[in-house]
C-alpha cells in the first residue's frame, strides 16, 4: 500500500488530514499546557509559541502523524 500510488482524491484527503491533525495537535497541546501551570497563571497563547518552540512542534507532529494514519489505516482497510 504505497501512498504515492493513491489517485489524486485519496493524496488530497491525506494531506487534509494531516493539516487538520496538525492543527488540533497544536490546540491539544496548547490546552495540556495551560492545564498544568494552573488556572490562574495560565499564559496566552503567544507566550506558549514564543518560549516552547519545540513542545509546539512536537504536538504539531503528533498531531499530523494521528491524521495521516487515521487516512492511511482507512485505505488500507477499504
Amino acid at each position: 500500500m504505497n501512498p504515492s500510488r493513491w489517485k489524486r482524491e485519496h493524496r488530497i484527503a491525506f494531506a487534509i488530514a494531516v493539516v487538520v491533525g496538525v492543527i488540533f495537535g497544536i490546540i491539544t497541546g496548547y490546552f495540556a499546557f495551560a492545564i498544568s501551570r494552573g488556572a490562574s497563571g495560565a499564559p496566552g497563547v503567544k507566550y506558549w509559541l514564543q518560549y516552547f518552540p519545540l513542545d509546539v512542534l512536537g504536538w504539531a507532529v503528533i498531531g499530523g502523524a494521528c491524521g495521516g494514519l487515521v487516512v492511511y489505516a482507512r485505505r488500507l482497510l477499504s
